[in-house]
């Protein structure tokens, strides 16, 4: 999720995240990817997506929300703006408990 370890804080220095930061249209990551794609349905007025994650972590979408608009600010603050405004990241639970089968 490229966060500073211990504080759970979006790490802007890590390399792969400088790349896309310095290269918006060639992302390496799958957040610049989600930024993108964002970019793209907003310069032709296509309704923007949620961003649902399903890793089975606490605050599953806070986090994603915090490295998405963090590499946003640090691309473009106006678009993060405008990502902050438009843009869900709902948090969701992971049920890994699955029942027993039957024949």
């Amino acid at each position: 999720y490229h966060l500073q370890a211990q504080i759970n804080k979006f790490d802007e220095t890590n390399p792969n995240i400088q790349h896309d930061i310095q290269n918006p249209d060639e992302p390496q990551t799958v957040f610049g990817v989600m930024i993108k794609a964002a970019r793209y349905r907003k310069e032709n007025n296509m309704p923007l997506f949620t961003i649902m994650s399903c890793d089975n972590i606490p605050h599953n979408g806070k986090i994603t929300e915090s490295v998405v608009m963090g590499l946003a600010k640090a691309q473009d603050p106006a678009f993060a703006a405008w990502l902050a405004d438009k843009m869900a990241f709902p948090n969701s639970m992971v049920d890994r408990i699955t029942p027993a089968t039957t024949q």
